[in-house]
C-alpha cells in the first residue's frame, strides 16, 4: 500500500509504541508493500536541521510490489543517509495471516503468499552503500545494536567537561543588586527635589 509516517522523529518511546498499536492490516490502503515509497517516506522525515548521523532502518521480506526500492536506495545514499535492511521472514512462500488470522487475500480471492527476498534486499542495502543483516541469523542483534551504537556516536567518543561558573553568577547577581539599589537612591533623590 501506500507509505505514511505514523510517527514524526522522535526519541519518545511511548509515541513509538502506540504508532505501532495503530499499523495493522486494517489501515493497510492495499495489499502488498511499495518498499520504494516507504523509503521515500523514511527519507522525507529527515530535515535540514537533521543531524549528520541519519539512519533508516528497513524490516521487509524484500517483497515489492510497486516502484523499484533501488532508485529510492539511490536517493538515501545522494542524501547521505545510512540505510540498514534487516530481511524477515523465510525461503518457503506462506500465505500473509490476516487480522482475523486468515489468510490475507487479494483482490481475486487469492492468498497472498510472502517469501524472504534476500536477492533483492541485499542489493537495496548495496545501492545505498548501507548494510544488509538477515533478521535470522543469531548475530544480528548484536551487530545490528553496534553498528546504531556506532553512528549515534558519529563515530567519535563523546566527553563532556562542567565548569563551575557559580562565582560568575553571584557576580552578576550582585552588580544587578547594586543597580537596582542604585536606581532606588536616585529615584527617592529625584523626589525630594
Amino acid at each position: 500500500g501506500d507509505a505514511i509516517l505514523l510517527v514524526p522523529m522522535t526519541g519518545d518511546l511511548e509515541a513509538i509504541d502506540s504508532g505501532l498499536d495503530y499499523a495493522d492490516p486494517d489501515t493497510l490502503s492495499a495489499i502488498g508493500t511499495d518498499l520504494g515509497k516507504g523509503v521515500e517516506a523514511g527519507l522525507a522525515a529527515f530535515t535540514e536541521r537533521t543531524g549528520a548521523n541519519r539512519v533508516l532502518v528497513l524490516f521487509s521480506d524484500g517483497g515489492a510490489h510497486g516502484s523499484d526500492p533501488r532508485k529510492a536506495a539511490a536517493e538515501a545514499k545522494r542524501r547521505h543517509v545510512r540505510l540498514i535492511v534487516v530481511g524477515v521472514g523465510g525461503d518457503e512462500a506462506l500465505p500473509v495471516p490476516g487480522p482475523d488470522g486468515a489468510p490475507l487475500l487479494d483482490g481475486k480471492g487469492v492468498a497472498r503468499l510472502s517469501a524472504l527476498d534476500a536477492g533483492l534486499l541485499k542489493s537495496v542495502a548495496a545501492e545505498a552503500g548501507g548494510r544488509y543483516y538477515p533478521a535470522s541469523d543469531s548475530g544480528t542483534r548484536v551487530a545490528l545494536q553496534a553498528e546504531l551504537i556506532e553512528l549515534g556516536r558519529g563515530g567519535k567518543r563523546t566527553e563532556y567537561e562542567v565548569e563551575e561558573r557559580s562565582g560568575l553568577f553571584a557576580m552578576l547577581a550582585l552588580a544587578f543588586l547594586a543597580c537596582r539599589v542604585a536606581s532606588s537612591i536616585f529615584a527617592v533623590a529625584g523626589r525630594k527635589e
